[in-house]
């Protein structure tokens, strides 16, 4: 089951609840536990800790109020490029193909009230605001703080009025693409949004990212890593098994790898790691060395 947002426009719950431009549901929606209310008074917002039934049932809802609410969303629609088009109001769009890192993004935009994702693994939401009062509020309620987005994962902006807003992409660091621009490299780059690895079988090797919840010390960040390897012949299966606890990763990779170096970057802690790939005489290291 996913979250969505939904806006309440009438004063009581059993009104029509309405999510603007994008979906609407009827008038017998159950919400369920843990739902969050943010509210608006005299121009501050706040946000409610997450609510048991007994107060659903009797939930008062202003005409600028809006819950967080688990009703699955339609797919957000695709951006063409990095600049964001929004409309005054609330908008859901998917975010471009080299995610939003979010402070960088919005920390300086006046017009942006609101950003939420939602993120299934933990099922919290995570969220974001340049204004100080709604960080707060943030801070104060089960609510992730929201750092970095990943590609075309869902967001829902309000924006103070209609605009375009140029996002700030998350990259590579310098120091892991001075390696996967050389042509003796390749790379494989996984999300650790499901449990399921990314693989490339021609070349006899996998990556997993061992972060499969968001959830990480109140912070809902960027979960992929990238691997960059060695181009090599291979004429095995990907056997041999490498899961270091620093960066939390999980690696096969076929016998022909042993000894050889590779790189990983780390979307969420923004580091590049070189390490080597365990063999009988090269013992698996607990960690990856970083490169400075």
């Amino acid at each position: 089951m996913h979250f969505i947002l939904l806006f309440l426009h009438f004063s009581w719950l059993h009104a029509a609840l309405v999510l603007p431009t994008f979906h609407t549901f009827d008038t017998n929606v159950t919400l369920p536990e843990s739902t969050i209310l943010w509210s608006e008074s005299n121009g501050s917002w706040s946000a409610s800790l997450p609510l048991e039934l007994s107060a659903l049932q009797t939930l008062h809802v202003g005409p600028n109020d809006f819950i967080l609410a688990p009703i699955a969303p339609k797919k957000a629609p695709k951006m063409s490029g990095d600049t964001l088009k929004l409309q005054a109001g609330w908008n859901h769009i998917a975010a471009p193909r080299e995610g939003i890192d979010v402070l960088a993004t919005f920390e300086a935009q006046a017009q942006i009230r609101f950003v939420f994702v939602y993120d299934p693994q933990s099922g919290i939401w995570a969220g974001y605001s340049p204004k100080r009062d709604i960080l707060e509020a943030i801070n104060q309620t089960r609510i992730l703080l929201l750092r970095a987005i990943e590609p075309e994962v869902g967001l829902f902006i309000y924006a103070e009025k209609a605009m375009e807003h140029k996002s700030v992409p998350l990259h590579v660091s310098e120091q892991c693409l001075e390696f996967a621009r050389q042509s003796d490299y390749a790379t494989l780059t996984d999300s650790g949004m499901d449990a399921d690895a990314t693989e490339n079988p021609k070349d006899a090797i996998a990556l997993q990212s061992r972060y499969l919840s968001h959830y990480r010390r109140g912070i809902y960040s960027d979960s992929r890593q990238m691997l960059i390897y060695p181009k090599i012949k291979t004429d095995a299966a990907a056997t041999l098994k490498y899961a270091p606890a620093d960066p939390a990763t999980h690696i096969r990779y076929a016998p022909q790898y042993a000894e050889k170096s590779f790189y990983i970057y780390d979307f969420m802690q923004r580091r590049c790691y070189i390490g080597v790939f365990p063999s009988k005489k090269v013992p698996p290291f607990g960690t990856l060395k970083v490169l400075k």
